[in-house]
């Protein structure tokens, strides 16, 4: 999901610096149609050193997202994500795979761990 974010993100700056500028309900509206179409070869995707720059925040994001939709209440301005993510992991299991599937991120050749 983080990834997917930093993706969607970075396809729509230029809305974001577009004259007009973005409306909230339009963009969410674009941003769920950006999600969930296919993707195409000319697609822009950022390089490795922008998804570099942009993961930590976006990660962040997706656990105050994970916390909220779990029932958590978060009831700070600046919510800490790394603290929030320290009680997700033992209390909910935060980043255990909840069921047996292949690695997508394995090198050809290596075995999963």
């Amino acid at each position: 999901m983080t990834l997917a974010n930093v993706i969607v993100n970075y396809r729509m700056r230029p809305l974001a610096s577009s004259s007009d500028g973005p409306a909230d309900e339009r963009w969410r509206r674009t941003a769920i149609e950006e999600m969930r179409r296919e993707e195409r070869i000319d697609d822009p995707a950022p390089s490795t050193a922008d998804i570099a720059k942009m993961f930590p925040m976006q990660l962040a994001a997706t656990t105050l997202s994970i916390a909220k939709f779990w029932g958590l209440e978060i009831n700070r301005d600046t919510p800490e994500a790394d603290a929030i993510e320290e009680l997700l992991k033992p209390r909910y299991r935060y980043w255990e795979d909840d069921i047996e599937h292949p690695s997508y991120f394995t090198i050809s050749g290596e075995s999963a761990s």
